[in-house]
């Protein structure tokens, strides 16, 4: 029987990447965030990715953050 394991992780690397790729299109962005939030992607005005932030005395995995607005 095999050890479970346990470490948890938010995306494997690949996936990570390809996300990325795909979040740099704005307008890829804003459909993903439609559908996510169910706001109607013509009320999305605008959406900006922002830098990771790293923080120190945190593990150095990088966030993104996404800022959107609707009407």
């Amino acid at each position: 029987m095999e050890k479970e394991n346990t470490t948890q992780f938010l995306m494997r690397p690949k996936n990570d990447f390809c996300f990325k790729q795909l979040m740099a299109d704005a307008q890829i962005r804003q459909a993903f965030l439609s559908a996510v939030t169910g706001i109607p992607y013509e009320e999305i005005e605008e959406t900006t990715l922002l830098p990771p932030v790293l923080r120190n005395g945190i593990r150095k995995t990088s966030l993104e953050f996404w800022m959107f607005g609707s009407n």
